[in-house]
């Protein structure tokens, strides 16, 4: 019975190292309906906060290439 709880324990605990968290730190633009229009057709997540637009690190260089 201790195995088997040791070895729930430890498959709960990788799992919950394996999840990623969603990450919106990279500043894209000032707020506009044409950026969000952009990121929208490019199927880029984004967050909005106080008037500026941030996305993901990864989806920098494809907004910068068609979303500019």
């Amino acid at each position: 019975m201790k195995k088997m709880t040791a070895f729930l324990l430890t498959t709960l605990l990788l799992f919950g190292c394996a999840i990623e968290e969603k990450s919106f730190n990279t500043e894209w633009s000032e707020y506009s309906d044409s950026s969000i229009d952009r990121l929208n057709d490019l199927s880029i997540e984004y967050e909005i906060r106080d008037d500026r637009i941030y996305i993901q690190e990864k989806d920098l260089e494809r907004a910068q290439l068609f979303a500019s």
